[in-house]
């Protein structure tokens, strides 16, 4: 007696057990098929949102060259993707190292204001059309400001380095450049 069992995904369908009572030589077929079986390709999917919003946003084209030399940067931005987010980070080099700091411009595509995580309650900030907060990093070391884009997507502005409390006046300007950019 042969029993399979087959899962279908929606893309492709998998052969995942076929057992017998007793042995056959031969070369396994799916119902109704004459032929050997077809292969399998691996396919890669990715889980990030396709919305508009999501495709439109691209953090190492938030600040335009004009605007990182303004702020003092001093490399080229890096990047980083997840599942769930998008970021780029730039680096600003002051004469004195404990002034010097660290801009991430993320857009979280999952995660909305009021999911924002920090030491203290974010206090609201006006920095144009966005509804926006800002709050000190987890650690002491920085601040961030959140966009809200919709009520499960932001843009976190977070700037990272020596004295927090120093951090949230630039943290403030580069969402302030960045607001008009986004939908």
């Amino acid at each position: 007696m042969r029993r399979s069992f087959w899962i279908t995904s929606g893309i492709s369908l998998v052969l995942l057990l076929t057992s017998c009572d007793n042995e056959t030589a031969g070369t396994p077929t799916t119902p109704g098929d004459s032929g050997p079986p077809a292969t399998t390709e691996k396919t890669s999917r990715t889980n990030a949102p396709t919305t508009p919003v999501a495709d439109s946003i691209k953090p190492c084209e938030l600040l335009s060259t004009a605007d990182a030399r303004g702020l003092g940067v001093v490399e080229e931005p890096r990047t980083k993707t997840t599942k769930d987010t998008n970021s780029c980070r730039w680096r600003v080099e002051k004469p004195v190292a404990a002034d010097s700091y660290s801009i991430d411009i993320t857009h979280y595509l999952d995660r909305g204001l009021k999911d924002l995580v920090s030491s203290e309650t974010p206090t609201p900030v006006n920095v144009g059309s966005h509804e926006a907060v800002q709050a000190p990093g987890i650690s002491a070391a920085g601040c961030v400001v959140a966009l809200g884009l919709t009520a499960e997507s932001r843009v976190d502005v977070y700037v990272t380095g020596g004295n927090q409390g120093r951090m949230c006046a630039p943290a403030l300007d580069v969402a302030k450049i960045i607001d008009p950019k986004l939908p």
